[in-house]
């Protein structure tokens, strides 16, 4: 398998497995926003307990939260208060354990799919050299001139994908990241005053994840977008599994440099049928405006009349030097009386 085919085969794979990964890396995100927020909501709640609690038991004394507000946390501790001061802990660290996790999940992600669309450039810029040295010869041969125009404006447009999305995650690294506001607001400290818990019970959950919520939001839009731009490749991935069909033909294939129309004597002749060889030739000449006439030694068990009006492969060296492989499809369309004199169009 020559360095052409290994290229198309290796970008293929690269593209087509990228939208697999995106939408792993989408399903497994999505819980954790929900989590998260059903987690800070809870601990707010175990706030509003504090609070009422630290209401009550002033109350009861006959005094007031502002009047016992500078009081630490550890001069008004007691079993009920603790147990809420132990719950909210307990709901930060589970916090703290979800968002770091699916912080993880999206960095993970995001490196896995930075690094294909690296080599997938690498494998790219590879296609794109051996084409612009091969572009001239192909576009000469009868059998490639055709083709040759679509699988260049496929390296064109899955290039521009790549260089697209590598600016785009540059942009998206980063992002659903930030964790310390939960430290922040939901750590409680032995220093921690009555009044800080006062002024704790009145945040609201939406204020102080409104940032957090948003990176979330922009995290999950890169992903879709990123996953939903690879439906627009389908034309070209097939296009590129339809090359590698040809591709180890044109690699060895220069489209007659000597000879604009890729005429010429050729050497050490081979026929295939269906990629089998089947019979070989010493010598013969190719001119595409005419029937080529070969003296063929057929492979065992081979009966040439059965390949009459049917396609088979030539495949060949030039005479001339540095002309390198001829490869052509044909047609049987006379079999001489010896069985070994075949004519080809």
């Amino acid at each position: 398998m020559g360095q052409l085919r290994t290229s198309i085969i290796s970008l293929h794979k690269l593209i087509a497995n990228n939208p697999k990964k995106l939408n792993a890396i989408n399903n497994a995100l999505k819980p954790g926003k929900t989590k998260v927020e059903q987690l800070s909501q809870t601990a707010f709640e175990g706030y509003n307990l504090i609070f009422m609690h630290l209401t009550n038991k002033f109350k009861s004394s006959g005094s007031t939260v502002a009047a016992n507000s500078s009081k630490k946390l550890s001069e008004v501790i007691d079993p009920e208060l603790a147990k809420y001061v132990k719950g909210v802990e307990t709901w930060r660290k589970d916090m703290l354990a979800v968002t770091t996790k699916y912080s993880k999940t999206y960095d993970q992600g995001l490196a896995a799919i930075s690094s294909d669309l690296i080599k997938a450039s690498g494998e790219a810029k590879k296609l794109r050299a051996i084409a612009k040295k091969k572009q001239k010869n192909w576009l000469k041969s009868p059998k490639y001139k055709a083709k040759i125009k679509g699988y260049v404006k496929a390296i064109d447009e899955v290039e521009g994908l790549i260089k697209s999305q590598t600016q785009q995650l540059s942009q998206a690294k980063g992002l659903a990241k930030k964790v310390d506001w939960i430290n922040k607001w939901f750590l409680i400290k032995a220093s921690m005053t009555v009044g800080d818990f006062a002024s704790r019970a009145d945040m609201g959950t939406q204020g102080i994840m409104k940032t957090y919520l948003a990176e979330q939001d922009k995290a999950d839009q890169y992903v879709r977008k990123w996953r939903d731009e690879y439906k627009g490749m389908a034309g070209q991935l097939a296009t590129m599994k339809k090359w590698t069909e040809d591709a180890d033909d044109m690699e060895a294939d220069d489209g007659g440099d000597s000879g604009g129309d890729g005429s010429g004597k050729i050497k050490a002749i081979k026929i295939l049928s269906a990629g089998k060889e089947i019979g070989t030739s010493v010598k013969g000449e190719f001119n595409p405006k005419a029937p080529m006439k070969l003296v063929v030694k057929w492979g065992k068990g081979v009966d040439p009349l059965t390949l009459l009006k049917k396609k088979v492969t030539i495949k060949a060296a030039f005479v001339d030097k540095g002309r390198g492989a001829f490869v052509n499809d044909c047609k049987v369309i006379k079999v001489g009386g010896d069985m070994k004199t075949i004519t080809f169009s």
